[in-house]
This record gives C-alpha cells, sequence and structure tokens, in this order.
C-alpha cells in the first residue's frame, strides 16, 4: 500500500491497521486492501465519517455485508466501491466497455482464474463452496454445480471452472435485469500445472453478446497478470477517479461496473500496465 500512495502522489499517504475514526477525520479517499472482514470494519468507519471507500474485497460474504451499508452510505454522502480487483472489478469494466459497442446487450459471461496470497485464496474456495446460481429472466437461479472448460490468455490456456454467483450482481446492476449473466471461477491452484504452488497469475475472459444491426455478435476480451499487481492497479485508478470527481456516482455502494467512461478507465488502466486484448477467431482453413 506504501507503493500505491506514493503513485498517488503527495496527497495519498498509507496508514497501518488498525484504524480508528478519529484518523479518518481529514480523510476523503479510503483505499482498503485489507483481508475481507477488515475491509468491512474499515467502510463502516468512512461511511459514518462520509469517506469515499475503495475496497478489493472479493468473498461472497464480504460483497454481501459491504453491499448492506449502501443505505448508510447514501444517507452520510458517501461512495463506496467494492470489488476492486480481476474479477469482480476489471471484468465489469471490460464487460461496460463491450457493451457500448453494441445496440442492444443480452448475455454476459465472465471466467476467471488465479489467485494471490492465503486471502485471496480464501475467497476463491469461499465462492466455490457458495450456491452456485445464473442470472436468467430478471432473477438468480441456482443450479447445480457445473463445470466448463474456458481459454484464457497463455500461459493460463484452458481451465476447468464452476459455475458461482460472484460479483454477478454488480453487472446486473450496471447493465440491466435483461441480461442473462454467468459468471465462472477457476480453482485456486494453478489451473495449467496443478501439482505447482499458486504463483500468484491470474486472468479474466469476459464475453458480451448482443445486437449490432440486426445481427447478434459477441466481443471477448482476455487479461492476464498478477491477481495482486492487478488489484493494485484497480485500486489506484479507482480511487483517483473518486478523489477528482469523475466518477459519475451517486452516494452508495456500487460495483466498478457502475463507474463513467468505462472506456477512459480501459485506456487508463492500460497505462498503468492493466491492458486487455481482444479474443479474434481465426480461420479453420
Amino acid at each position: 500500500m506504501a507503493q500505491t500512495a506514493e503513485l498517488l502522489g503527495d496527497s495519498a499517504s498509507a496508514i497501518p491497521w488498525p484504524v480508528s475514526a478519529a484518523t479518518l477525520a481529514e480523510v476523503d479517499v479510503v483505499i482498503a486492501a485489507l483481508a475481507d472482514d477488515y475491509d468491512y470494519a474499515i467502510a463502516q468507519l468512512g461511511v459514518v465519517r462520509g469517506c469515499a471507500i475503495v475496497s478489493g474485497a472479493d468473498s461472497p460474504r464480504a460483497l454481501t455485508r459491504l453491499r448492506s451499508l449502501h443505505s448508510a452510505a447514501a444517507a452520510s454522502g458517501s461512495v463506496v466501491v467494492v470489488g476492486c480487483g480481476l474479477a469482480p472489478g476489471y471484468a465489469e469494466i471490460l464487460a461496460g466497455h463491450a457493451a457500448t459497442l453494441f445496440d442492444s446487450v443480452d448475455e454476459v459471461r465472465i471466467a476467471r482464474a488465479g489467485a494471490a496470497g492465503p486471502a485471496s485464496i480464501g475467497a476463491v474456495k469461499e465462492q466455490r463452496r457458495d450456491v452456485p446460481a445464473l442470472f436468467r429472466s430478471g432473477n438468480w437461479k441456482e443450479t447445480s454445480r457445473l463445470e466448463e472448460q474456458v481459454w484464457f490468455p497463455e500461459p493460463i490456456g484452458a481451465a476447468d471452472c464452476q459455475v458461482v454467483r460472484g460479483g454477478g450482481d454488480f453487472v446486473v446492476a450496471s447493465l440491466g435485469a435483461g441480461v442473462a449473466v454467468t459468471n465462472t471461477l477457476a480453482e485456486s491452484k494453478s489451473p495449467r500445472w496443478p501439482n505447482r504452488a499458486d504463483d500468484g497469475l491470474g486472468a479474466i475472459r469476459v464475453e458480451v453478446w448482443g445486437e449490432i444491426d440486426g445481427r447478434r455478435e459477441v466481443v471477448v476480451y482476455g487479461a492476464i497478470d498478477r491477481v495482486s499487481i492487478a488489484a493494485g492497479a484497480m485500486l489506484g485508478v479507482v480511487a483517483e477517479r473518486i478523489a477528482v470527481g469523475t466518477h459519475g456516482l451517486t452516494p452508495g455502494v456500487h460495483g466498478t461496473g457502475a463507474l463513467s467512461d468505462p472506456a477512459g478507465l480501459v485506456g487508463e488502466l492500460a497505462r498503468r500496465g492493466l491492458q486487455a486484448a481482444v479474443f479474434e477467431g481465426a480461420p479453420l482453413s
């Protein structure tokens, strides 16, 4: 976090945990990159003080607890952005960017592989243990533990991913209840080398389906990076947007997909080293 603060400039500083309400008295934006329960605790303090909060927490329990602060945040004028990682996080921004290319969008499929550190690995395991669900016809529908093989950018390549609910609620909130949403997640161990210790490398694949000039089309984005580095870039860029007032959010709790100007965000993240590529089909012969 000290490095993130340094990148943000002289107006940013790293504050060691634990943090008291008094410490936040003169703070405008808090970047929380702690274990999930601590993120919730600091978000509670920040909402009381009217601070903006940018959190990297992504486990189902943490996201549920953070979303429960929506009414309090709206009342205090606090903007809270949660799930600032690869997915949830960067994936929602890419989905929003792709959606601007369509006349209408009807389906989004997000897949993620990789984790970084014990807390991140624990969040992946919690998501895969949670009740799997698909968003269809305006409702979340529980399903069996479906698995599918997903192709990520190299060197991760193919990985077996399980359907999870994940951060799908944020996709629905940003793109509308008429969009079908599927989230899948690989195991936290290295997908290609299951007997090798996790090296922190992660990847996402984002598919957006819809209509362009009456034709059903698909746009597929992929990205790969160290999970911790991707989260740091996301936290820093989102916090900067909040600090300068170009986020376009009302007070309350939001996912990254609700941020305005997804194309600008993709460009800024690319300048910070987090880049996405477009998957393009190749002819069979």
